[in-house]
């Protein structure tokens, strides 16, 4: 088939939401489909594999969110006449898009050229733009025309059964029109590697435990409750150092905390990492972590990309019990769930895999198993390509 993917997405910036949308192209293209992407002018993915066009916007730089209002606005109407073009000169089975913040464009092409639109949507958008303030009339609008986006798509991918369940209760959506796909991870890229070969090339301490996370640092990743937790972890396992990859809003936040607790010496921020390189600093650690709070998280599931790289590292992990994570560690024995936000509960969990190697090993090659079987990306592109099919075909 060929599939016109279409994304809001800053694609220089390589978070988990691009890392989603870029290995999920790639994984269609790999299965021998034809993918041809648009995306908006601002960073770049550099990939001779992926065939992406990017469509002017206007960009201004500044921390209100109308700059960001306007660059999603003016995006949107390049991008109608992108598309018109674009399907002029070239037959198109499907049209896909990922939901953002007014992705009306797709939706309205599919309209008036009657190819199918399929939109996946990986959360609920008002609630985070609600939690990180953004003005009420704006989540309004945003919802408005997230409501019209969804009556006019033949199909609806989401990753996690709660976003479904959510969708079906505001919207009045049949639950028929939704098809549940969850993350997965480069099985490729992920993979197990030597701890001490790891630990040597990033320059590490041999002789101490490493702790990590690794994601973006926004106030529902609970990150917080990590370093409140470390001086217990510390007070068992005193040899124990906690590496955290990446960046955020909180980032100045989060050191502050360390500071204040005195435990400067014990943490390392890496700051942006190349995505290439976090497998490197997976394998280098020996726990994992991924302490989710309540707020948010529990509303919607979890299908969090995070994990699965984890696991297809053969790390084990500590993480909330919440569903789509506690659920999944619990039936494939690869890690430890905790209860959101309960630090101590969380320290308990590391410190009980930091002193037990041979359950650290068991759990690891339990979820690198989980992850080959049922959590790639190959296996997410085939799940899209049914739906689609089912779509092109009736």
């Amino acid at each position: 088939m060929r599939f016109l993917a279409v994304c809001e997405l800053d694609l220089g910036v390589r978070d988990g939401s691009v890392i989603h949308f870029i290995e999920l192209m790639r994984n269609l293209v790999k299965l021998d489909h034809d993918v041809h992407i648009f995306a908006p002018e601002l960073g770049k993915w550099r990939d001779k594999t992926l065939n992406i066009e990017y469509v002017p916007c206007i960009h201004l730089k500044s921390p209100s969110f109308l700059p960001k209002i306007l660059l999603y606005t003016t995006y949107q109407l390049f991008l109608f006449f992108y598309l018109i073009r674009f399907i002029k000169k070239t037959k198109v089975d499907v049209i896909y898009s990922r939901l953002g913040m007014f992705s009306l464009a797709p939706v309205v092409v599919s309209k008036l050229t009657k190819i199918p639109h399929i939109v996946e949507v990986n959360g609920v958008i008002g609630e985070e733009l609600k939690m990180v303030g953004v003005p009420r009339v704006f989540v309004k609008s945003f919802e408005f025309v997230e409501k019209h986006i969804y009556k006019f798509s033949q199909r609806i991918i989401t990753v996690t059964k709660n976003i479904k369940k959510e969708l079906v209760g505001k919207y009045a959506l049949s639950e028929k029109k939704i098809i549940v796909v969850p993350n997965g991870a480069n099985t490729d890229l992920f993979r197990p590697l030597n701890i001490k070969r790891a630990k040597k090339e990033l320059g590490l301490d041999d002789k101490s435990f490493y702790v990590i996370f690794v994601g973006y640092l926004v106030q529902w990743q609970g990150v917080d409750r990590l370093i409140e937790a470390a001086p217990f972890v510390l007070k068992e396992v005193p040899n124990t150092k906690f590496i955290i990859v990446g960046e955020g809003r909180i980032l100045n936040a989060l050191k502050a905390q360390v500071e204040e607790l005195n435990i400067t010496d014990k943490f390392t921020f890496t700051g942006k990492v190349p995505y290439e390189n976090i497998p490197l600093y997976i394998n280098a650690c020996d726990v994992c972590v991924a302490p989710f709070i309540r707020e948010r998280n529990e509303k919607i599931g979890l299908s969090a990309i995070k994990v699965y790289e984890y696991l297809a590292c053969g790390k084990p992990l500590v993480a909330s019990n919440i569903e789509g994570v506690g659920d999944l560690l619990e039936i494939s024995k690869s890690g430890i769930p905790v209860e959101p936000g309960n630090c101590e509960d969380l320290g308990g969990g590391i410190v009980k895999l930091l002193e037990d190697k041979k359950l650290r090993d068991r759990m690891g090659k339990n979820g690198r198993k989980l992850v080959e079987e049922k959590y790639s990306w190959r296996r997410a592109a085939q799940d899209v390509v049914h739906v689609c099919e089912e779509v092109v075909l009736n």
